[in-house]
């Protein structure tokens, strides 16, 4: 069925989706809250049949300004770290909801790397977070969760959102690694192409030429791109300081979910009471897989995964992780972050 037309500057249920520059248009797309709850993440592949579409002007004066605007805070990662997770932790109705990677974002972090001058970049950006941060229901905070290649945008979005808090969520490198070695072919792929779109942004020279890094491995590759989001992350949180951005490894997140989630609450001003936090903590989101909500959580499956993995390629992710600590050190990134989000200040 397809949904009403609707002035999607209004109705926060319509999230920006796509940006179009040569039509210099912007799609939004009817997203109710049982539809993202549905939904692994905001993007095409998880849209429904015939759901609603609406094209509007890239025009400044559409976006909703400070008048309809509302609290955005976000989680950036960097990836196979339980940011999803603590996306369905925070949908909390009333209180706060997590945008699952929308894509648009994805969209905007395209044009950055193209090189569009940011004089017609930035409005969109503006606009974009503007509309992202409509509360579904008053009162309630929004935050962003973007997918990980979004990442050469976070100084940009934190300048243009001054009143934003940012929780930096990471792996250990060798969960990281392992993470890639058990999806196969596809994990490797994918850690190349992250790889590639990380490295011209880089703050980091490993000092390996482009015939270098070609003889790497595909591990050595994903450590590469783990160490990119390492370094970017600990200069940010230099840069903006604990006071607006956090770091929290998804160790902690896993082994102290109660804890984690008020300090969450604590760092993104949310309003939740010790009786929500553990109705959360013992409901259904930890017992769910968080990428298919539809399917319980089999921890036995994970760990046999896992142990698999450790037995076909732990020899080579202990040495790549060695190697790269070793590269770590030379360009003077930690491998644990500052600013714990549990750390007492």
């Amino acid at each position: 069925m397809v949904d009403q037309p609707a002035d999607p500057r209004i109705d926060p249920q319509w999230i920006p989706h796509r940006v179009d520059l040569e039509a210099n248009e912007f799609e939004f797309v009817h997203w109710t809250r049982d539809r993202q709850r549905a939904a692994t993440f905001l993007t095409q592949e998880y849209m429904e049949p015939g759901q609603g579409r609406l094209r509007v002007a890239a025009d400044p004066a559409g976006s909703p300004g400070a008048a309809q605007s509302g609290p955005l805070h976000f989680v950036f990662h960097s990836a196979f770290c339980g940011s999803t997770l603590l996306a369905r932790m925070l949908d909390i109705p009333g209180s706060a909801m997590a945008l699952k990677e929308p894509a648009i974002l994805d969209d905007l972090a395209g044009l950055r790397r193209r090189g569009v001058p940011w004089d017609r970049l930035a409005p969109m950006l503006v606009a974009t977070l503007d509309w992202l941060s409509r509360p579904l229901v008053e009162g309630e905070v929004t935050v962003a969760k973007p997918g990980n290649r979004v990442n050469v945008l976070i100084a940009d979005m934190l300048d243009q959102r001054p009143g934003s808090r940012a929780l930096f969520l990471y792996s250990t490198l060798p969960d990281f690694l392992r993470s890639v070695a058990k999806r196969g072919l596809w994990g490797r792929r994918w850690a190349r192409g992250l790889h590639m779109a990380l490295a011209p942004e880089s703050s980091i020279d490993p000092g390996f030429d482009q015939h270098e890094v070609m003889q790497q491995t595909d591990l050595q590759i994903a450590a590469s791109a783990w160490l990119m989001h390492q370094a970017q992350f600990a200069m940010l949180l230099h840069r903006f300081g604990p006071a607006r951005v956090r770091s929290l490894d998804a160790q902690t997140l896993m082994a102290r979910p109660g804890p984690t989630l008020q300090a969450v609450a604590n760092h993104f001003d949310l309003a939740l009471s010790a009786e929500t936090i553990e109705g959360i903590v013992n409901g259904p989101v930890l017992r769910r897989n968080s990428k298919a909500a539809d399917k319980p959580f089999d921890p036995a499956s994970q760990q046999l995964a896992n142990q698999r993995a450790d037995a076909a390629h732990g020899e080579e992710m202990s040495m790549v992780a060695r190697w790269i600590e070793a590269v770590a050190a030379h360009g003077g990134v930690p491998m644990t972050l500052p600013y714990g989000l549990l750390d007492q200040d």
